[in-house]
């Protein structure tokens, strides 16, 4: 019989991947689809055929102008306040199937009815950001009228964000995992300069987070990422899932997507200050001799 220690470490791989099966399975059971967060409602003559019709309230936060519309492969109905969007037979040949409309609207409940079939969703962007639309979650959404309505935390999936981030962790835990060889050989004085670096480099850009206000690319990566990041989660791999944004770089865009769906806000930067400053540290612990094991690891972290 193997020693518990040596069967441990010959058996640590199985252990990170079952944690993630895990989270994907916890995802599945406590994730709501954003319309299953709408009422079921009366068709009318003006849906498409074999419509199924959802009513509700769609939170606006931040009152001005939105964009808003569905993607979808089969035609749909849209109305949002006065609003109505429905696409043309070319919106729905077009690759990606999604169209969009702009309304000005005031902060508060705004009605939303939707008439759908097939694989449809909401997506939109709310105000204040530019490029591609995001998905609508179903923390903006409610299946009460406007007067009734009311909304936990409109513009985040936190459940999705605190998967994502255990992810995460689970992905650097296992590269650490396979570098502990290398790591051991880093000195001790290394580490705390290292970690010296880090924790300096973080502070810097965690002061004043939001005084500079948006930039012209965080919006984009944002909005991109959190679709990116719930198509992952979801296991959607479908080629419409996966149109958005081709110039950033994936990994800046899936840490600010991360961000996005933990919070509404410039909160939602604070995951891309933590890559610049591992960027830092790691920058730093290449210019050193000896500490090439130290930087390695620290890259895909």
């Amino acid at each position: 019989m193997p020693e518990p220690r040596a069967l441990a470490l010959r058996l640590w791989g199985v252990v990170p991947v079952l944690a993630i099966v895990g989270l994907f399975a916890l995802r599945a059971c406590v994730h709501v689809e954003p319309l299953d967060r709408l009422a079921p409602a009366a068709s009318d003559p003006r849906d498409p055929p074999g419509s199924t019709v959802r009513t509700g309230s769609l939170a606006i936060v931040r009152g001005g102008r939105v964009v808003v519309g569905a993607q979808s492969d089969t035609p749909f109905r849209l109305t949002v306040g006065t609003l109505e969007v429905r696409p043309s037979d070319a919106d729905l040949r077009k690759r990606g199937g999604f169209v969009t409309q702009r309304i000005d609207l005031l902060a508060g409940p705004v009605a939303i009815r939707f008439a759908s079939s097939g694989n449809a969703r909401i997506v939109w962007s709310p105000v204040g950001r530019r490029g591609d639309p995001e998905y609508v979650g179903a923390s903006s959404l409610s299946p009460e009228p406007p007067e009734r309505a009311t909304f936990e935390a409109p513009g985040t999936a936190r459940s999705d964000g605190l998967i994502a981030l255990a992810m995460l962790a689970i992905l650097a835990a296992s590269a650490c995992m396979l570098a502990r060889r290398r790591l051991a050989r880093v000195s001790r004085q290394t580490w705390l300069a290292f970690g010296a670096v880090l924790v300096l480099a973080l502070v810097a850009r965690l002061v004043g987070l939001g005084a500079a206000g948006q930039t012209w690319d965080e919006d984009v990566n944002w909005a991109a990422g959190r679709n990116y990041v719930h198509n992952v989660l979801a296991l959607d791999f479908t080629e419409r899932s996966w149109i958005w944004n081709f110039e950033h770089p994936p990994v800046m865009k899936y840490l600010a997507g991360t961000g996005a769906l933990l919070v509404d806000g410039f909160g939602r930067r604070a995951p891309c200050p933590r890559c610049g400053s591992r960027s830092a540290a790691r920058w730093w612990s290449r210019s050193r001799a000896g500490c090439t094991a130290c930087a390695s690891v620290c890259s895909p972290v």
